[in-house]
């Protein structure tokens, strides 16, 4: 899909001018595969970021200070895997199911040494 021409930010990859931190980033939204795979393959080219992407919402986001629990809960209501860490509408970062995983494993295997 081409990139959106209403949101020059949307590659955290390929920061717009100003942008250079994920922190300066303001989020707009997310694409995930699910809405990728529901765009017929010969649509694909003509899609924009826009057309596609969700809104931010307190069922795809959770801010910094929220624990592990909170996530993994938040997660299995939505059905997804990854969750956007937003501080005060920035980015902060993408947390997934499998970073939530480790690091329950990891803390078991500490607890019980």
């Amino acid at each position: 899909m081409p990139p959106s021409t209403h949101h020059p930010d949307h590659f955290p990859g390929d920061p717009a001018p100003g942008q250079e931190h994920p922190e300066d980033l303001v989020i707009v939204g997310c694409v995930t595969t699910r809405q990728v795979k529901a765009v017929p393959k010969e649509e694909r080219t003509a899609k924009r970021v826009g057309d596609v992407m969700i809104s931010c919402s307190p069922d795809n986001t959770i801010e910094p200070e929220a624990d592990a629990m909170k996530a993994l809960s938040l997660m299995h209501r939505s059905g997804g895997s990854r969750l956007i860490v937003a501080d005060h509408g920035n980015l902060a970062g993408v947390i997934t199911l499998k970073d939530l995983t480790k690091f329950l494993s990891l803390k078991i295997e500490l607890e019980e040494h």
